[in-house]
């Protein structure tokens, strides 16, 4: 899955995706330079995650992701 981070990235950051319970199931760290970063997900059962966007400790975004296949 193709993640938009919203703008380039200025700092080393990264991206969690949890599940419905907030359990981290998967942690990715993102270096600076990114505005569009690439998550592989077919690890991942089938359901309903949450993706965070994390820039200097600080959420900077969030958005859901559905699995299916």
């Amino acid at each position: 899955v193709n993640v938009n981070l919203g703008k380039r990235a200025t700092t080393k950051g990264h991206l969690e995706i949890t599940d419905l319970s907030g359990r981290v199931v998967l942690k990715s760290d993102v270096l600076p330079g990114y505005a569009i970063y690439q998550l592989q997900v077919s690890t991942l059962p089938q359901g309903m995650y949450m993706i965070s966007w994390i820039e200097e400790g600080k959420l900077k975004g969030r958005n859901k992701l559905i699995r299916t296949r």
